[in-house]
């Protein structure tokens, strides 16, 4: 919907006085609803065409075939690539049966439009120019023709790094622009959009919005019509630099863009731009992320190089403020994960556990009783830790909050007491573990000797974690925050040092103190 002149614009110019502020609102909440109806509109749309397929299917007469292909090629222009090029090209196939010029100019205008959407200028220029110039010449639609010369020749513009061909190119634009003011009459869409572009390059901005101002006002739009000339409204106003206006324009003209389910459209990044200059971080992102990936379904190359320079700049914006969010539910939130991870580890231990424990009341009393009294000190201590922060958070000590959130020692002190309970409360319902095991361990290859009372190393808390039915050696690796391959050179060590039937040796391990 026109040069990517404006795209920079929005960058230059500061925001005016603004006394729209509720009409503005109200225009971006509609924008924001009708985002909401992705689906339901694609599914319509694919509902619809699905129809037209079946029709197609028993269209007799070339000309009725022509029809619902047009009709179809519509449908798909701007949502789908490559099946809207499979029916142009279809409709180009039937227009060359007929010999029909009118359906053959008609086709190949169509084919064209498409291939400038795609970036594939030299394409669409071969594409109009396949058609006998004497039947371009005559047509009721020379207007339209020329707008789509001019649209190739814009687009040619952009993309060439020549500076003598652009020039060339530019002339041509320029050539065709002014050629289709001449021979469009007021009763075309194309008239007043063409007019607009042309006064807008001319500085005429106030003429543009009244041209394009005088056609709003009239009732016989569709969604289309109504998208086309709240584009150029919108950029007309954001030339003359009242971003407010131009904010307006473009939330209005992105919302009937989605209803239309139009993909190829820049409007709604370029509402993203002026929400971000605004400071409204989340609309910008929604907006320009939902645009971008809009336009590269279609393959809109025009709009993914406009839309693709912000981009990163709204990202990044976006991604620093979601961090800044995140920092501040920090304090909260590690207290939070800590203790669901606890709690969910307890959780799979005792339902690991709930035969055997059943089987024996008294351990399972000792059980809930240790850990009850174990989760009981951790809440306490995270209360502890979380006000201690929250002092600090107070105090706007933000290089003490940083230092205490990077310091290990808080869940390293935790961890430890974790294995002190848990090597207490093993060993307080097996007491003769340790002495088991080694009766199954060859003489010199004896494990846990000399240990103070109540205490195991990694090695025999690998055991323990067997013995309790925790067999998973990543499960035992997370428990005892130890790496894989220690765990694994444990349970090694274990086969090895069997003195019979290495590979049972865990299964008559699971049996000590039965």
């Amino acid at each position: 919907m026109g040069p990517s002149v404006f795209f920079i614009c929005s960058l230059l110019v500061a925001w005016p006085s603004v006394h729209n502020e509720p009409r503005l609102e109200d225009a971006l909440s509609e924008l924001d609803r009708s985002l909401l109806l992705k689906e339901s509109i694609s599914l319509e749309r694919e509902s619809r065409i699905d129809s037209l397929r079946q029709g197609l299917l028993y269209a007799e007469s070339s000309l009725e075939k022509y029809h619902l292909c047009d009709v179809i090629f519509d449908e798909y222009y701007k949502w789908n690539a490559d099946s809207a090029y499979s029916y142009a090209h279809r409709k180009a196939s039937i227009a060359n049966e007929t010999g029909d010029l009118h359906l053959i100019m008609d086709s190949a205008g169509d084919l064209a439009r498409r291939y400038i959407i795609s970036g594939m200028y030299h394409e669409a220029l071969y594409s109009l120019q396949a058609v006998d110039s004497s039947a371009v010449l005559s047509s009721e639609n020379k207007g339209e023709w020329d707008d789509l010369l001019y649209e190739i020749y814009h687009g040619l513009v952009i993309v060439t790094t020549d500076k003598v061909l652009c020039d060339e190119y530019r002339e041509k634009e320029a050539f065709y622009l002014d050629r289709c003011r001449k021979t469009l009459s007021s009763d075309m869409m194309a008239y007043y959009t063409v007019h607009a572009k042309q006064l807008i390059l001319e500085g005429r901005f106030d003429e543009a919005i009244n041209i394009v101002n005088d056609r709003l006002a009239k009732s016989d739009l569709s969604f289309s019509d109504l998208a086309v000339l709240n584009y150029w409204l919108a950029s007309a106003y954001l030339a003359k630099g009242d971003k407010s206006n131009a904010l307006l324009h473009y939330a209005v003209c992105s919302k009937y863009d989605i209803l239309t389910t139009n993909r190829e459209y820049v409007s709604l990044a370029m509402a993203a731009r002026l929400c971000y200059e605004r400071g409204d971080l989340r609309r910008a992102y929604n907006y320009i992320i939902r645009n971008y990936s809009d336009v590269v379904l279609v393959d809109a190359k025009l709009r993914q190089n406009q839309i693709s320079s912000n981009l990163p700049i709204i990202v990044k914006a976006y991604e620093k403020r979601e961090a800044q969010f995140r920092l501040k539910l920090m304090l909260f939130s590690i207290s939070l994960i800590i203790l669901l991870f606890l709690l969910a580890f307890a959780m799979k231990m005792l339902r690991r556990n709930y035969r055997r424990l059943k089987e024996a009341n008294h351990i399972k009393n000792v059980y809930l009783g240790e850990f009850m009294a174990m989760f009981a000190d951790h809440i306490n201590s995270l209360e502890k830790y979380r006000s201690s922060l929250r002092v600090t958070a107070k105090q706007q000590d933000f290089d003490a909050l940083l230092q205490e959130l990077r310091s290990d020692d808080f869940i390293d002190a935790e961890w430890d007491y974790l294995m002190d309970k848990f090597d207490k409360t093993f060993l307080g319902l097996f007491p003769n573990f340790i002495s088991q095991l080694n009766a199954l361990l060859k003489p010199d290859k004896q494990v846990g000797i000399g240990l103070p009372e109540g205490t195991m190393t990694n090695q025999l808390r690998v055991y323990a974690l067997i013995r309790m039915g925790v067999t998973k050696s990543s499960r035992i690796a997370k428990f005892l925050r130890l790496s894989s391959s220690t765990i694994y050179n444990s349970r090694v060590t274990l086969h090895n040092s069997a003195i019979n039937k290495k590979e049972d040796i865990e299964l008559r391990l699971m049996k000590l103190g039965n």
